[in-house]
């Protein structure tokens, strides 16, 4: 993305941060809850549709006793929330460099020249409160487990993961370049570190072994929480039709990575087939006609995304359309 589209989207969607209630499976609920825009409310035909597994999800199956034969309406379905629910908050930062037609990947490592929006999901209060009662800050005025080399918040808010993304409000498409989480990755390595030398000036194995419990629930929840915001902010705030996520193939080979310094191969594979995504040999439409990828696609025909189709037109494209409702 040029510098020009980063900033124009950072000034239409950013502000405070934006509270995300999520709870386990959540996504199912908002998957279907867009898919109501294109089909059937009828259970029996939602079961024939691509979102028919959605419906065997724990979180499901007991709602479905009071639906009877059709889902609720879609607000209904998005705005469900479970006593459980984490409220985390999700922020906006950008990465990469300033647009040029032609590139080294480098350590950048985005799939066309220019910039990357990031969006980041940040920790609830439960786990704020913990973590300070922990460790708080240093007197160096950084958090621990935070990588600060990564576009992460550290400071009032403290970033749980983060999603890079490369998108367009013309063709409706976003594409997911990468999903991770510094933080619960840190802290295993600390941890790791601190069982064969066990005294830091700071932290402390037994400190650090309590504070792993209290982030039990979000080694189990990050994956899917993050996903889940991604399409969330894509659709809700946004109105992208279509979210591309690499296949682990695809994006060591776009990115330029090779499977020694690639990332987990589960993100790549496992939570984008959870979601339903469909893979397609179809690159997004807004990469196609990228000078440097152009010559790139047509050296590998065998590249493959995953794809998923959302709807909708909201505030950021039609200020797109009509940048003088923001004075630009």
């Amino acid at each position: 993305m040029t510098t020009e589209e980063t900033e124009f989207i950072l000034h239409t969607t950013c502000g405070t941060p934006q509270p995300f209630p999520y709870f386990r499976d959540r996504y199912a609920l908002l998957l279907l809850a867009y898919g109501l825009q294109t089909q059937s409310r009828r259970i029996r035909e939602v079961r024939q549709s691509p979102f028919g597994h959605l419906l065997q999800k724990p979180v499901i199956r007991p709602l479905m006793a009071h639906w009877g034969t059709h889902l609720p309406e879609a607000a209904a379905l998005r705005d469900y929330l479970d006593e459980g629910s984490k409220l985390f908050l999700l922020t906006w930062d950008r990465w990469g460099a300033q647009y040029r037609k032609s590139r080294k990947v480098g350590w950048k490592q985005t799939s066309r020249p220019g910039w990357n929006l990031v969006l980041q999901l940040n920790f609830d209060w439960e786990h704020d409160i913990a973590y300070r009662t922990f460790y708080g800050q240093n007197q160096f005025g950084y958090a621990p487990f935070s990588y600060e080399c990564h576009p992460a918040q550290s400071g009032r808010l403290q970033t749980l993961a983060w999603a890079r993304l490369d998108l367009s409000l013309e063709t409706g498409e976003v594409l997911i370049e990468e999903i991770q989480s510094d933080w619960l990755k840190e802290v295993r390595r600390i941890a790791h570190i601190l069982t064969k030398e066990p005294d830091d000036d700071w932290i402390n194995l037994a400190s650090l072994r309590r504070y792993q419990q209290t982030l039990q629930p979000y080694y189990k929840l990050w994956e899917e929480a993050m996903l889940s915001a991604v399409l969330w902010m894509a659709k809700e705030e946004l109105g992208l039709s279509t979210v591309y996520y690499h296949t682990y193939e695809g994006g060591l080979w776009m990115k330029g990575l090779t499977s020694d310094n690639g990332p987990p191969r589960s993100l790549y594979t496992q939570l984008p087939r959870r979601f339903g995504f469909a893979l397609t040999e179809e690159a997004p439409r807004f990469l196609q006609n990228e000078p440097f990828l152009h010559r790139k696609l047509r050296r590998n025909t065998g590249l493959a995304w995953y794809r998923l189709a959302l709807s909708a037109e909201s505030k950021a494209q039609r200020v797109y359309a009509n940048p003088a409702t923001l004075g630009l």
